[in-house]
């Protein structure tokens, strides 16, 4: 039997049943239950043959009991909708085994380089496997600060892989125990090719090669309660995990008590019936606003264990669940604390993570800037801003997860009630177009990850004071053409805003092509994601961008030139230009040259002196940024 036709079978059985227990003498709830479980019983079976359970890893799960969980598969039959949703979720396969079901990377007989290093990639029926300097060997001679090119090859089988919407990493078996190295290169499914990993992120070109270690890093999020079981004495790591990827459990708690008390249609029926919560679960969208954003925030903020050596044994798995506080189990990072403290916090720079006004620069740590906004920070009760008021996790749409309805003003005016009939003289945009919409000033496109700018969860208004200071506007990001005293023109003659002090450059030049060009490198990356913006380019014009874009294709930083090449490719002219951001030094420069003087005779709008934009280059801020999402 088909799906559809299982479904109408199983719909016309429920409604008969139905009908004949409204009929029958003496048929009442005990009845309904019945039927209601019957019907999600057949649900269950349908989305059980169309929709298998997240794959188990046995590389990671070594046996080690955990009795209160019951993984998703438990959860599937009485909450086959709920299921279905996540099922399809980015959520679902952030972590998976390497099966040719999983790996979406071509392999067998793929051959790659880097750092003068070959490797090679080759199946054995349906594994994946990779011939690759000793990982063992190479994370031993680089943490010891010494030569790792000449480590030995050898042969590992890809165990996992970790990513399922941009990129997807892989993972190889160590020697201690089972710990997992990554393997040097990423799979970016945009693009349709391998990069290696240190290009695939914000780093200095100088940095020295990053091993990344899943069992002291992803676990603690990409999976379901990781343990990293690290034992000091033997070196040797035996991680656990309840289920890999991001599941139920995750966001809902242990489900092994609730699902036992459920199995029973006669209980389930009455706890729906009920308005009371079940206190065998956890269910996020009643929990106070601040619990419920610290669900998200487990893993979505920039942290440190308040306890290393117990989280080197068994990770968040004793410290937090659902429901409960973040700060007993996380020190959340703060710009204007831990800037002061004599010893990093973290490997990165303090001004790597955050611009100088304490707003978080990393996209997908977003409940760091939602702290540190005033809805969340004066909300009270259902007027408090958390994550679930404009995120959906079981909605219909996997990319972001928004609720259909927060792509308007709608939620934003609900609490600005003041806002509702003067919209357009607050704007001072036109309705329906950018800059109309609440988010496009208050929450732009200033995280970066992914190679892509990120909206802001920090909610805060377009401020050309902060911008001398470093922190991007989205006044700017949008305006590319207009030049920072413009923008404080207009913020003091509409808001009442102060004007700063303003230089000669940021008083004449379009302040998007000085952050392009003379910016640290997130921020250049950042206006170089805006320049190929199509609203952006709606607001200022298309063309001229490709000057300027054109001298970021010999950046110092990987990502800046891979950004850069695809908003130029945006533009009149370039949609079939060829370059490679991952091209010997010298022959980008030669690209950079050759697209600097197409975009010059295209002569489309704007233009500089070639002396100006060098000038902007020479004073260009060089503090070293480093982000990893």
């Amino acid at each position: 039997m088909q799906g559809l036709q299982l479904v109408g079978y199983l719909c016309c059985v429920a409604a008969a049943c139905a009908l004949f227990v409204r009929l029958v003498p003496g048929a009442g709830w005990r009845a309904y239950a019945i039927v209601l479980g019957l019907t999600q019983a057949g649900l269950a079976l349908l989305l059980l043959r169309d929709g298998p359970a997240a794959t188990d890893a046995p590389i990671v799960q070594t046996g080690r009991e955990q009795p209160a969980y019951a993984t998703s598969s438990l959860c599937q039959s009485c909450h086959p909708g709920e299921y279905a949703t996540w099922h399809r979720s980015f959520h679902r396969t952030m972590t998976s085994v390497a099966s040719p079901e999983n790996v979406r990377a071509p392999w067998d007989g793929v051959h790659l380089t880097w750092r003068g290093r070959s490797y090679e990639l080759f199946r054995k029926g349906d594994e994946f496997w990779a011939r690759l300097p000793d990982p063992d060997l190479t994370a031993q001679l680089l943490q010891g600060g010494r030569d790792w090119t000449n480590a030995p090859s050898v042969e590992r089988r890809i165990e996992m892989t970790t990513g399922s919407h941009h990129y997807q990493a892989f993972w190889v078996l160590g020697q201690r125990g089972n710990e997992l190295w990554q393997f040097p290169f990423v799979y970016h499914f945009e693009s349709q090719r391998f990069i290696p990993r240190d290009d695939a992120f914000l780093q200095p070109p100088d940095a020295k090669p990053h091993r990344a270690r899943w069992n002291s890093n992803c676990i603690q999020c990409h999976a379901v309660m990781g343990q990293p079981a690290h034992d000091e004495a033997s070196d040797r790591f035996e991680s656990s995990v309840v289920e890999l990827g991001i599941a139920c459990e995750a966001c809902h708690g242990p489900g092994r008590q609730h699902a036992e008390r459920h199995k029973n249609p006669v209980t389930r029926y009455r706890q729906r019936a009920s308005e009371a919560a079940d206190p065998t679960i956890v269910n996020p969208a009643r929990l106070a606003p601040d619990r419920a954003a610290a669900v998200c925030g487990q893993c979505h903020s920039y942290f440190v264990p308040r306890d290393p050596k117990d989280w080197w044994q068994h990770g968040f798995a004793a410290a937090f669940r659902p429901g409960d506080s973040l700060e007993a189990s996380r020190l959340i990072l703060d710009y204007a604390r831990d800037r002061e403290r004599p010893e990093p916090v973290v490997s990165a720079s303090i001004e790597s993570i955050f611009f100088p006004d304490g707003t978080i620069r990393v996209g997908g740590r977003e409940y760091n800037g939602l702290v540190l906004s005033p809805c969340y920070e004066r909300g009270r009760g259902d007027k408090k801003l958390t994550c679930l008021s404009c995120h959906a996790m079981h909605g219909d749409e996997p990319i972001d997860q928004l609720k259909p309805e927060q792509e308007s003003n709608g939620h934003c005016l609900a609490c600005h009630t003041d806002f509702r009939s003067r919209s357009e003289t607050h704007t001072h945009h036109a309705a329906g177009s950018p800059g109309s919409a609440c988010y496009d000033c208050h929450m732009p496109y200033t995280s970066y990850a992914l190679f892509k700018g990120i909206r802001s969860h920090r909610i805060t208004s377009p401020n050309a004071t902060t911008t001398t200071q470093g922190v991007p506007n989205a006044c700017n990001l949008c305006h590319l053409d207009k030049s920072l005293g413009w923008t404080a023109e207009h913020l003091k003659a509409w808001y009442g805003q102060n004007a700063p002090p303003l230089s000669a450059d940021e008083e004449r030049l379009p302040h998007a092509v000085v952050a392009l060009l003379q910016g640290d490198a997130a921020t250049r990356v950042l206006h170089a994601y805006s320049m190929g913006s199509a609203e952006a380019q709606q607001a200022s014009g298309k063309g001229w961008q490709a000057v300027p874009l054109s001298l970021l294709l010999d950046d110092p930083y990987s990502a800046v030139r891979f950004v850069a090449y695809r908003s130029l490719r945006s533009l009149p002219g370039f949609s079939e230009f060829s370059y490679d951001f991952l091209a010997p030094p010298a022959q980008r420069k030669a690209l950079s040259e050759q697209a600097y003087r197409r975009a010059s005779s295209l002569r489309s709008g704007l233009s500089y002196s070639r002396e100006t934009l060098d000038r902007l280059i020479a004073n260009r801020d060089t503090t070293p940024i480093s982000i990893s999402e």
